[in-house]
């Protein structure tokens, strides 16, 4: 018993980091991706940031299967088809145009509202009963969210314009459908297979798209030239928050729940402020005061997580 108890915590505190370790990574990519829209358009910039760690992921399975040669093939059903194109890949396109017309800023407070998303997402659509607690839980994570970052004079100047932040609301909705189907389709596979194999069909279509645009005109080719600091950008994108930050909150959700997880996500918006905080803007006690309640809420669903059938 102890020891099974004991297997519970470490895989407890494993998945809270690998959450707090996306949620890093996530925060960052706000900044990444506008400074790759400078160079390139919001649908050169999703095809781009997804083909780029395709590479990184076919080795990654090449070296997973050398460790364990006697795990069987990989066989992709029918179904996994909709994970990539509808459930990766218009969450990509969701962010990037989100972050386009809604600036860095408008577009983490719309993802500080995330986890209201995912709960009407999980009892909409799969019948996931949310609980007291987690209402709680989502209620604090939501207010302390909008708190933090609304409290980020920038978002004061730049004020909430709607379309961005639709578009990012309708990417919450879409991540949240893959992430719980992602877990219950694919259950015992690895976290890397699951994530490569949704990331990789989700590149390849948009690749599709991206070709066919350029041959009907839509699109100049080749693309403008990127700075190397814009290179530097789309290879950090491609490293962290794609191929780690996917593969950490895959194994986040197997053990915690998507409701729980998707909690996290209102941690975005603080990280971007220490990122101004870096750059010479310190946070004041709005974003101080968000923070808090949006760690609240995350303790109390997890203490109320007994509430939650995902």
């Amino acid at each position: 018993m102890a020891s099974s108890a004991q297997a519970l915590d470490g895989r407890a505190f494993a998945s809270n980091a690998a959450l707090t370790i996306t949620i890093l990574l996530w925060g960052s990519q706000f900044a990444a991706v506008a400074e790759l829209l400078e160079v390139w358009g919001a649908f050169e910039v999703a095809v781009f940031r997804f083909l780029a760690p395709v590479p990184i992921f076919i080795a990654a399975l090449a070296w997973e299967r050398m460790a364990v040669p006697r795990e069987p093939p990989i066989v992709v059903p029918m179904r996994l088809w909709l994970l990539g194109p509808l459930g990766v890949a218009t969450f990509n396109l969701c962010f990037t145009f989100g972050v386009l017309y809604a600036g860095s800023v408008g577009a983490a407070v719309a993802a500080s509202i995330s986890p209201l998303v995912a709960v009407f997402v999980l009892w909409l659509g799969f019948r996931v009963q949310p609980g007291r607690g987690i209402a709680v839980a989502v209620a604090l994570a939501v207010v302390g969210g909008l708190i933090a970052a609304l409290g980020n004079p920038v978002a004061r100047q730049g004020g909430v314009h709607g379309l961005g932040e639709a578009i990012m609301i309708l990417g919450s909705a879409v991540w949240t459908w893959y992430s719980h189907l992602a877990q219950s389709w694919l259950r015992g596979w690895s976290q890397l297979r699951i994530a490569a194999i949704t990331l990789i069909p989700a590149a390849l279509f948009l690749l599709i798209l991206y070709v066919g645009a350029v041959v009907g005109g839509a699109l100049a080719f080749p693309p403008a030239t990127p700075s190397y600091w814009q290179l530097a950008m789309l290879a950090y994108l491609a490293m962290f928050p794609t191929f780690t930050g996917i593969m950490a909150w895959n194994y986040g959700v197997k053990n915690l729940g998507v409701t729980v997880a998707t909690l996290y996500l209102n941690f975005i918006p603080v990280v971007a402020v220490v990122i101004a905080a870096i750059a010479g803007t310190w946070p004041n006690w709005e974003q101080l005061l968000g923070g808090a309640m949006m760690l609240v809420g995350v303790i109390h669903a997890q203490r109320k997580r007994a509430d939650v059938r995902d």
